[in-house]
This record gives C-alpha cells, sequence and structure tokens, in this order.
C-alpha cells in the first residue's frame, strides 16, 4: 500500500493544483461529528473509516481542526497527539490530509493575531516539509462581511505558508448564499498575500446553476486556480433540492447521486479539479454536539456517501467514478431503478413526477423495450394527465452547442393520449423561459420513438426533459430515454 514519508526537504515552492489533484473526501465518524470526535477518540473507527475513503478512490481525507478545544492560544494534548495519530493513519491508507484550521473560532478572536500566528506556529511546525500534507486550509467558509476577520486572513496565509516552509499549499474559502459575491470581497481584500488556489463552498438546489457559479468563481479567482472544495446533497425526508421528487431516504438517495454527477460535470467542463464531497457517513442521531458554531438541522445529519449502518449509498459508486476517471453522466434514463414514495408506491429513481389526481404514475416493468423496468402513467379514472420529468446530468448547454436533442420511447395503450417528450428551458433562477415538444407518435401498436430538438434561447442556463401524457384514458409506457448537444 502506498505510504508517505513523514517529512521531506522543502521544495522550491507549493506543488500547484493541478499537481494535487485533490480527491477529498471531508471526515467526521457517523458516531461524533465536530468536536465531539476529538474527545471520543477511536482509532480503530478511523482506521475503518479511512480504508472507506481509500475505496472511493480518494487520495485526501479533509481533517477539520476545531481552535478551542485544541487549546488557544496554544494547542493542547491530548490532541496535538490525536492529530499526529490520524495522520498516520490516514498514509497508511494511502491517503494524504488537508487540514482545515481554526475551525469553531469565535468571531472576537480575529483581532487576537498574534495569538492565532502563536497557534499556528505550534501546531503546523511539526509538519512542515510533511509530504503526509497535502495542503492546509486556513479558515473554513470565512465571513467576508466582517472587516476584522478579512485582515486576519490577510496575515495568517503568509503566516501559515512560512511555517510550512513553503512547500504546501495554503488556500481558504467562502459559501454562502452568493459565495461569488464572497469570493469577490475575499479576493480584494487578499490583494498581496493570496494563497496559492481559492476554495469555494457549493450547496445549490439541484445543481443547474453550479456550471454557471463556478464559471463566475473562476473569472474572479484568477490569476489564482479556483477548487470546489466542498459540495453535498442531504438525502433527508423533510427537505429536497428537487421539486416533485418524494419525501423519503430512497428517492432523497437517487437525487443526491443526480446532484454530485451534475456537479462533478460542471467542475469537469470547467478543467476544475474533481469536487470535495461532504461527507463520508450519516450521522447518529444525536452525535452532532450542540453548540453555537453546530449545525443543528435534520438535514445535516444525512450528507454521507455512507448510511449509519455502514451500507453505501448509490452515490458512493457515483464519487468513485468521478475520483477513478470523469462523472458518469447516466439518470437512470432506462428506469431501472425503483424508489418507494411516502405512500409506498414506486417512481424512477433521478425523475421528479406530477399529474392530475385520476393519474398514477409509476416505475413499472411490465412492458418494457429494454432491460426490466419502464416508466407508466395510467388513468385510474376518467382521463389522466401526468408528466416524468429530470433535469440531464449534462443540462447546461456547453460551449458551442446549438440545440439540445432528447428522444424517448413510447408504447400507447391509450385511444386519443396527447403524448410527448418536450425540452424546457430554465433561466438563472430556475424558472421556465421556453419549451419545444415532438410530434406525437405514429399510429399503430408497439414501442415508437419520439425526438425533439431544441435551440437554448437567450438566457437559457439549463433544460430538462418532460415526458407527458395528457387526455389518457388508458396507459402510457415510456423507456429508453437519449439526450445530447448538437453541434
Amino acid at each position: 500500500m502506498l505510504t508517505f514519508a513523514a517529512a521531506g526537504s522543502a521544495a522550491s515552492g507549493p506543488p500547484s493544483l493541478t499537481a494535487l489533484d485533490p480527491k477529498v473526501v471531508s471526515y467526521f465518524p457517523a458516531t461524533g461529528g465536530w468536536t465531539t470526535m476529538w474527545e471520543d477518540w477511536d482509532p480503530a473507527a478511523y482506521n475503518t473509516d479511512f480504508a472507506k475513503i481509500a475505496g472511493l478512490d480518494a487520495n485526501t481525507v479533509r481533517v477539520i481542526v476545531p481552535v478551542d478545544l485544541f487549546g488557544f492560544p496554544v494547542p493542547r494534548q491530548p490532541y496535538v497527539g490525536r492529530l499526529r495519530q490520524l495522520v498516520a493513519i490516514a498514509a497508511s491508507h494511502g491517503l494524504k490530509v488537508q487540514l482545515t484550521l481554526f475551525d469553531w473560532f469565535h468571531d472576537g478572536g480575529y483581532a487576537d493575531i498574534a495569538g492565532s500566528e502563536r497557534w499556528v506556529s505550534s501546531l503546523l511546525s511539526p509538519y512542515a516539509g510533511d509530504r503526509r500534507i497535502s495542503f492546509v486550509e486556513v479558515r473554513n467558509e470565512l465571513d467576508t462581511s466582517d472587516p476584522t476577520a478579512l485582515a486576519w486572513a490577510r496575515q495568517l496565509i503568509p503566516d501559515v505558508r512560512a511555517v510550512l516552509g513553503g512547500s504546501v499549499p495554503v488556500t481558504i474559502s467562502v459559501a454562502g448564499g452568493d459565495p461569488v459575491a464572497s469570493l469577490q470581497t475575499l479576493k480584494g481584500a487578499l490583494a498581496g498575500a493570496e494563497p496559492d488556489f481559492y476554495t469555494i463552498h457549493y450547496y445549490g438546489g439541484g445543481g443547474e446553476q453550479a456550471y454557471w457559479t463556478l464559471q463566475a468563481a473562476q473569472a474572479v479567482a484568477a490569476p489564482e486556480p479556483l477548487w470546489l472544495g466542498e459540495t453535498g446533497y442531504p438525502t433527508s425526508s423533510r427537505v429536497t433540492g428537487y421539486s416533485d421528487v418524494p419525501l423519503t431516504r430512497q428517492a432523497q438517495e437517487g437525487a443526491q447521486a443526480h446532484f454530485l454527477k451534475t456537479i462533478a460535470y460542471a467542475a469537469f467542463e470547467l478543467g476544475l479539479p474533481p469536487p470535495g464531497v461532504w461527507t463520508l457517513d450519516d450521522f447518529d442521531p444525536g452525535r452532532i454536539p450542540t453548540a453555537e458554531q453546530a449545525p443543528t438541522s435534520e438535514a445535516e445529519y444525512h450528507f454521507g456517501l455512507f448510511r449509519t449502518d455502514g451500507s453505501p449509498k448509490p452515490a458512493a459508486a457515483v464519487v468513485r467514478s468521478i475520483f477513478g476517471s470523469s462523472p458518469p453522466l447516466g439518470f437512470d434514463q432506462g428506469f431501472e431503478q425503483a424508489v418507494r414514495t411516502s405512500s409506498g408506491g414506486l417512481l424512477p429513481a433521478e425523475w421528479g413526477a406530477f399529474g392530475s389526481p385520476n393519474t398514477a404514475l409509476a416505475q413499472a416493468g411490465n412492458d418494457p423495450r429494454s432491460g426490466t423496468g419502464d416508466a407508466l402513467v395510467q388513468a385510474l379514472s376518467g382521463r389522466a394527465d401526468g408528466t416524468f420529468f429530470a433535469a440531464p446530468i449534462m443540462s447546461t448547454p456547453p460551449p458551442g452547442a446549438s440545440a439540445a436533442v432528447a428522444s424517448v420511447w413510447v408504447h400507447v395503450r391509450s385511444q386519443g393520449a396527447r403524448v410527448r417528450v418536450a425540452l424546457q428551458w430554465l433561466d438563472g433562477t430556475d424558472a421556465a423561459i421556453g419549451s419545444e415538444e415532438s410530434p406525437p407518435p405514429p399510429p399503430g401498436p408497439g414501442w415508437k420513438e419520439l425526438t425533439v430538438t431544441g435551440a437554448p434561447p437567450d438566457g437559457a442556463r439549463s433544460v430538462r426533459i418532460e415526458l407527458t401524457v395528457g387526455n389518457s384514458p388508458g396507459r402510457v409506457w415510456f423507456d429508453d430515454v437519449g439526450f445530447h448537444w448538437a453541434r
């Protein structure tokens, strides 16, 4: 197994972001988030978990250091020794460490620059030239509305770099509702004291705006590189980033996989490294500590790639593919994957669905064109109206694209039903700004292919596919959806 030397001679400078090729999973154990991990110390569990991270084809684990727990301005035992042990456990699995410093740093602490410098020197000096440390994030999600925090960051970035001997890259991250604006503020404040690269954190609905957010952030960060260091999606039963996707854990696990594919594709298209993933495991109930700085919502317990029993969610395989080669582009286009609804029915994974009260929409397997699954719209009484919809992973019009092309195979057993495949164009707020739909299927029994082609209208930021059935007294099946961009 690959391991890293504990220390080495200082290089002429830190490696570039491209050379780092970060493939990062943020880490807390399921049994204890934030400070709880360091207090309820369990090296055997961390060894098991780091093996899981390595099994995702990651090369780096993100370790977050809470400043007050460790001690300020001088870090103390046993926590300094526990950090050293954690770095060694990571190295035993071929993983480097991203160190995120000053977590849970009180706002008033930013005025104590001397104390912060002392803390950095004491904590990081043993890791100068240590090749087990991939890079250091000086502060997680700095509050750029605080001038004192900005002045603190301007001083601490060069200090951290100097303590590490100039051989370990240094970054700092922003997040929030408008991370591009936060990055713009940070960039201006750090002129002359820039990090080796900037880091942005992004959590945004279904991810359809990720490409545009990252593109804008990339332009702001230039000439320094940009990395999407933290992103994720909660498999929550209370909130969702996708309309009309059931609020069941199984359905939201499909949505999580879809989200991560979409985000990774956006980064890939912009030439960015793979996004850093939040987080390895869901948290056991009650194991996020109660503190002013700790997240408290139900959703925060469910960002993991693995469930609390250790079993992988579908997103684990997605992340392995992202880290191993490139983002997967499929989105259950053959309707092979079923997820439960709150009423116990089945719907296709990664698809939203809505219809009139007398309509049943389902993932079925009673008339597939290929494979074992299909999507069914069925009238329960009278005439039914129903729609399945999904944003393709490649929902953003790429440079040079002249049109989007969507197709689907349909089998109609419903006299007079109106059946179409459509492209719906969305703007930067995910509002619909136009659509095109296919001609109806030709008459006759059996499977028929529908195709629609449409050019992006002005202001279009993404597209979604809609499979619609209207005025239907019977049943209509869909299968084998296709999508691509024409150039």
